[in-house]
């Protein structure tokens, strides 16, 4: 990428986000579902056996957000074809390295209620963050400038 002009990605960038945000807001009906509506049901530390009955829809929402947040790793192939190198900072690596790795481990040897709330916290941030994005891929750099949402 260092000879090559920087990528314009507007429709795929508007279709990435708008596929994040529904598939977060999925994931967070989900488990609050799961939790019967009630957040303080998330300190539940109860395991999930394979047997139980609701096991089924907590392997649903979890292995769910599993490939969603597998699939955010996509969002850091967009920063360098669009040469936005600012944004692939440490943070932004470690975070995404750290989530998957205690995603991995928490679904696959912790399967508790208790898991789903900072999934589903991490889950609303992303909107949040998603929805940012693509009002910045839509809009043009003077109108996110002129609303103080853009440097």
């Amino acid at each position: 990428m260092k000879n090559r002009p920087a990528y314009q990605l507007k429709t795929v960038l508007f279709l990435y986000n708008v596929a994040q945000i529904i598939s977060c807001i999925y994931i967070i009906i989900k488990a609050w579902k799961f939790s019967q509506w009630n957040p303080l049901n998330f300190r539940n530390c109860n395991l999930i056996y394979h047997t139980a009955e609701r096991a089924s829809e907590f392997n649903d929402v979890t292995s769910t957000a599993r490939i969603v947040k597998n699939f955010e790793l996509v969002e850091t192939v967009f920063f360098v074809l669009r040469k936005k190198q600012n944004q692939v900072t440490a943070l932004h690596l470690f975070h995404h390295i750290a989530v998957i790795t205690l995603g991995y481990y928490c679904l696959h040897f912790l399967s508790v209620e208790a898991i789903l709330f900072p999934m589903s916290m991490n889950c609303f941030v992303h909107i949040i963050m998603c929805f940012y994005y693509l009002m910045a891929a839509v809009l043009n750099a003077h109108i996110m400038r002129r609303s103080r949402l853009y440097k």
